[in-house]
Formats: C-alpha cells, sequence, structure tokens
C-alpha cells in the first residue's frame, strides 16, 4: 500500500507540473501534439471568382481572360498574403488542376529558410517552393518537420512540371489586381519564348490565389481554357502523382 501511495502522489505530482507548464506556455504550444498554427487553410471551393480563359493557339505571345467577382465581398489577389507581386499563373491545364487538389488536401506553407545551399525552385502559383533542392537534401531536411512527407514530393513534382513548362514556353505569371464585388479584370500573362524550337499549342489554365480583404483567408480560383479539363469535384488529380 506504501508503494501505491507513493505511485499515487507521483502522478498527482506529475499532473500538477504538467498543469502548471501548460498554463505557462499556452501561448507558445499547442493542445494537440504536432499541430501547425503558422500554415494557412486554403478554401479551393468558393464560386466568388469566375475565372475565363481565351482559346489561344501555338503562334500566341500570351495567355487573355477575365476574372468575375460573383460576390458581394473584395478581393486581392496578389498571393496567400495578398502582399505578392503576381496574382498567380497560367500553366498548362493538369498542372493547374493538380496545383488546386493540392490545396484541397495540404496547408499552404513558407518553405523554411535553411542552411543549403541550391538553385531556386520555381513557383507555381502562390506556393513558395524555397530556395532548396528537395532532391539532394533529404537528409538535412528530416528535421524540418511538417514541411516533409508526402505534401513536400508533391511540390517538388509540380516544381518540377512547372520548370518544364517554363521551358516550353506554356508558363507565364499574371499581374497582382483587386477586384471589387460584382467587377471584372481582365489579365494578360506573357508566355516566354520556349528553349528550343517552336512554342506548340497547349491547354491553358489560370491559377489565381486571392484573399477576401474582410477576412484575409487564401482562396484558390482556376479556370481552364475551353475544351480543358479542370479539377473533378471529389476525387485527387494528385492520384497520378503515384503512377509517375
Amino acid at each position: 500500500m506504501k508503494s501505491l501511495h507513493r505511485g499515487t502522489l507521483a502522478v498527482a505530482s506529475a499532473i500538477t507540473l504538467l498543469a502548471t507548464f501548460g498554463t505557462n506556455t499556452a501561448q507558445a504550444a499547442n493542445v494537440v501534439p504536432g499541430a501547425e498554427t503558422t500554415a494557412e487553410v486554403v478554401i479551393t471551393d468558393s464560386d466568388a471568382l469566375k475565372v475565363e480563359v481565351n482559346a489561344a493557339d501555338a503562334a500566341a505571345t500570351s495567355i487573355t481572360g477575365k476574372v468575375t467577382n460573383t460576390s458581394d465581398r473584395e478581393f486581392v489577389c496578389a498571393g496567400a498574403k495578398g502582399k505578392d507581386d503576381t496574382a498567380g499563373d497560367v500553366a498548362p491545364a493538369d498542372l493547374v488542376a493538380k496545383s488546386v487538389a493540392y490545396y484541397q488536401s495540404n496547408l499552404y506553407r513558407v518553405a523554411p529558410e535553411l542552411p543549403v545551399k541550391s538553385p531556386s525552385l520555381p513557383l507555381i502559383g502562390a506556393i513558395n517552393l524555397g530556395t532548396i533542392d528537395l532532391g539532394s537534401s533529404q537528409g538535412a531536411l528530416q528535421g524540418s518537420g511538417p514541411l516533409l512527407g508526402q505534401a513536400n514530393g508533391i511540390r517538388k513534382y509540380i516544381g518540377e512540371e512547372y520548370s518544364k513548362a517554363r521551358l516550353a514556353g506554356h508558363a507565364g505569371l499574371i499581374k497582382k489586381f483587386t477586384i471589387p464585388a460584382g467587377e471584372e479584370v481582365l489579365f494578360d500573362a506573357p508566355l516566354p519564348a520556349p528553349t528550343q524550337g517552336a512554342r506548340t499549342d497547349f491547354n491553358a489554365a489560370a491559377f489565381l490565389m486571392c484573399t477576401p480583404t474582410d477576412t484575409q483567408q487564401p482562396h484558390v480560383f482556376a479556370g481552364f481554357e475551353e475544351g480543358a479539363t479542370g479539377p473533378q469535384t471529389g476525387s485527387s488529380q494528385l492520384g497520378i502523382l503515384g503512377k509517375r
């Protein structure tokens, strides 16, 4: 009984200590182990902004389109924080569909600053792919927490595909803009010349990251050239990543 009594006291003391520790660190720790509050939840199913992409052929030097605000809220299209110089990208339709699908299952995160020297990875929409070579630095990144895992592999894949699109002259940037309720904004995203030969025709799409001025929660909007395929509701466009 003495042993049980001492054990009970030890447990009680431990609970008291943990309660005190929790009170003192409530502002610095999460109740749920491993929970991350610095990342942003991105809305992917809003119809507040309608994005239309005009048809273009291989001779096009830019992709144009129109964004219509069908809501009663003003939106700033300038990245997840509303402070970027670009609203998003034009890129091949399948790549934009995968980018939208990414945010259906993952938070928006800014890649951490790590002491690894490597070329910068490209951007797709407002996904910050950081300044690390994810292919050759896996060992150094093992302690980087939630940035790693499947989401990290998907970001790497999207970045690689975006690089290929740029080299082919199939990707461009959309300048930032603010769109009041009920208004329309036209966009014109220049396409770079391909590294080799003439530009080929492709199914274009637009990927936008915008925030309403009242809540500032990031929203993703996409529009697809007529004939192109957009994200399928209720299914993931990212399933193909495991088969590449």
